[in-house]
């Protein structure tokens, strides 16, 4: 993709679910440029900055009653991207490259509480211990396992909502424990030992579940290239900007090496800080959601320097939850 596709806030109307359908959608390739045309200019180094997508903007944000869901399909048999020199391989199902991708969904009032009261295996209605102003019939949540098995987490969707009491739509399996009957002082400080209980759902969505097989769902990468061509430079400086998104069935099974890290979000070799004069804005990762997912959430690699990874719900990965060799 070169050019600029772009959801501006504005042009969806309350209630409006957009979809977009793909199986990959590749980035700033440079197809598009006239690298001939560029050469004559006689500079050493040109940007190429011909390819990026803009889903709302931190300014205008897409609003809370409209849903933009990407999907990205395809099984382990999906056509695959290979490596240009220098960088890990794009790989299937993949989502990026090396322009720009900015994604700016409704923030939720809270994104995580705890819960009140000890649920036991059956229970269908829980209480929280925060104002959950926001959430909505439909919303998928989870509930963090509170003993030794992070397989007891459970996954439910909202069917009821009255002031901090919700209704799921199944039963428990497992206990979780409540801070009414956990929370103790010790040494001046209080804890308790209360459940998590985490929103998943944004309105602007990644789904790579389709065709996954339980293994190879979608990807998000952030490349910077530089290509040489003629003793001139041309440099394609990726960037992306993920706040309040959902990544539901992202990341790719198995693929753990270093040069092939198949995370749900892999930032490789990427200069988060903002550079206007070759249009390159701000890197960072806030405020989203990822659960169902095949590999590491975020990654951020090989020199990706002063990223911002902050305030997101990550459930139900393989492998780490966040990595990084940066600072």
């Amino acid at each position: 993709m070169d050019g600029t596709l772009e959801i501006a806030a504005d042009t969806l109307q309350s209630g409006e679910h957009l979809i977009i359908e793909a199986d990959h959608l590749v980035i700033n390739t440079g197809m598009g440029a006239d690298t001939d045309q560029l050469s004559r200019r006689k500079r050493g180094t040109e940007y190429v900055t011909n390819g990026k997508i803009v889903i709302g903007t931190a300014e205008n944000p897409i609003p809370c009653d409209v849903t933009v869901e990407i999907r990205i399909n395809g099984d382990q048999n999906a056509r695959s991207f290979g490596a240009l020199a220098g960088l890990p391989p794009i790989g299937a199902k993949a989502l990026g490259g090396f322009g720009g991708i900015e994604m700016h969904g409704c923030a939720p009032t809270r994104t995580w509480t705890t819960l009140t009261d000890t649920v036991n295996a059956g229970a269908t209605v829980i209480t929280v211990n925060d104002d959950i102003t926001g959430w909505k019939v439909g919303d998928e949540i989870v509930v963090a396992s509170s003993d030794f098995d992070h397989r007891h987490t459970a996954y439910f969707a909202i069917t009821q909502i009255s002031g901090s009491q919700i209704t799921l739509n199944t039963t428990f399996i497992w206990r979780h424990l409540g801070s009414s009957s956990t929370t103790d002082t010790f040494k001046g400080r209080q804890v308790d030992q209360a459940a998590e209980v985490a929103l998943l759902t944004r309105n602007i969505r990644i789904d790579g579940s389709g065709g996954a097989e339980g293994k190879v769902g979608g990807r998000v990468v952030v490349f910077s290239w530089t290509e040489n061509i003629d003793g001139h430079e041309f440099v394609h400086a990726g960037y992306g900007q993920f706040e309040n998104v959902e990544f539901k069935g992202m990341g790719q099974f198995g693929y753990t090496n270093y040069d092939d890290l198949r995370a749900q979000i892999l930032f490789w070799g990427t200069n988060p800080t903002p550079d206007i004069s070759i249009e390159r804005n701000e890197s960072y990762v806030r405020g989203c959601a990822f659960h169902g997912g095949f590999h590491t959430a975020v990654a951020a690699m090989f020199d990706t320097d002063g990223l911002v990874i902050d305030n997101n719900i990550v459930f139900g990965t393989v492998d780490d939850a966040i990595r990084t060799d940066s600072v």
